[in-house]
């Protein structure tokens, strides 16, 4: 359609893999993955902005068919904000700073989307990363013994002062004092 061949990043299909894979991977020539929740092909964005060497009218009124149907099976806002929130999560507990972009593009909307989306909702991207660090920082603090310098750097705080500070700041306490508090209320 484009006149460019390209290699798909990757071709999932919901049925399970077959004993022969010689013809998908010669056609395909990318990682296969079966048995997944839906068919799709993953490329590059870069091929989405080729122009088609051909106008096809019928072919156009078919896939814009299919997509206002994909648009219409979207999860409602709730779930998307869930979805958002775990993906930032991800960034975090994998020690990288969220970033509105990455979250947007794992979400297949605009970044200016994504803020309306969330405007909406009644946050912004600033406070549901704020919230996931305070939400991790609290089950760190207090499902394991680590110090609050280990829990800064595992939660990407470049200095444990700005942890501290954000961790009064949500609780009212220290961790060390968090732990005390919840000990003596756990003894009676």
């Amino acid at each position: 359609m484009t006149g460019v061949d390209f290699v798909p990043l990757e071709v999932a299909f919901q049925h399970r893999e077959p004993r022969s894979l010689v013809e998908h991977r010669r056609v395909l020539r990318a990682p296969l993955r079966f048995g997944a929740p839906q068919n799709q092909i993953t490329m590059p964005v870069a091929v989405l902005d080729l122009p088609l060497r051909e106008s096809e009218p019928a072919l156009a009124a078919v896939l814009d068919d299919c997509a206002s149907y994909a648009l219409a099976r979207l999860p409602p806002i709730s779930d998307g904000l869930k979805l958002c929130r775990d993906l930032i999560a991800a960034q975090v507990t994998a020690g990288a700073t969220p970033r509105i972009a990455y979250i947007a593009r794992e979400l297949a909307v605009s970044q200016r989307s994504l803020q309306r989306a969330l405007h909406s909702a009644g946050w912004s991207f600033r406070d549901i990363v704020d919230d996931v660090r305070r939400e991790l920082a609290l089950a760190l603090a207090t499902e394991t013994s680590d110090r609050a310098a280990q829990i800064a750097q595992r939660l990407g705080y470049a200095e444990p002062s700005a942890f501290h500070s954000a961790f009064r700041r949500w609780t009212g306490h220290t961790v060390s004092e968090l732990r005390r508090h919840r000990t003596r209320l756990q003894q009676g």
